[in-house]
Order: structure tokens, then sequence, then C-alpha cells
């Protein structure tokens, strides 16, 4: 996999964990109101912003550190 693949498949992990955050807040609003739940947040929402926020600073790790590494370090 080269590093592009990479970092693309990693934003996309990214993205997806975002919109997946928007998803799961709105199925525990709307079961809240329907009564099938007693608050209306869901435990996973919290893990998933740490989730993208622990993604998007390796992201922009690698973007500092990365490319100089592979200058320096040519395979």
């Amino acid at each position: 996999m080269t590093s592009v693949t990479e970092r693309r498949l990693v934003k996309l992990i990214q993205y997806g964990a975002k919109v997946l955050i928007h998803i799961v807040q709105a199925r525990a609003r709307l079961q809240h109101r329907v009564g099938l739940r007693n608050e209306p947040t869901s435990a996973l929402t919290p893990k998933l912003a740490k989730l993208v926020s622990v993604i998007g600073d390796a992201r922009t790790l690698w973007g500092i550190w990365g490319t100089p590494s592979i200058a320096i370090f040519p395979r």
C-alpha cells in the first residue's frame, strides 16, 4: 500500500466517523423521543469524537514529519 493510499484510507476513516457521530446522535434523540431511551445522548458519541480527534492529530503529525522523512530516507 502506498503512502497516498494510506493517507486516503485514514482520511476516509476519520470522515466516516464524523458522519457516524451525527447518525448515532440522531438515533439517540429519536429513541428518547419515542421513549426507548432515558437520555437523548449516546455513549458511543464521545468515543467516536475522541477517535476523530486522535486521527486528526495523527494526520497533522504525519503531514509535518512524514514528508521530510521520505526525502531524507528514500526507499
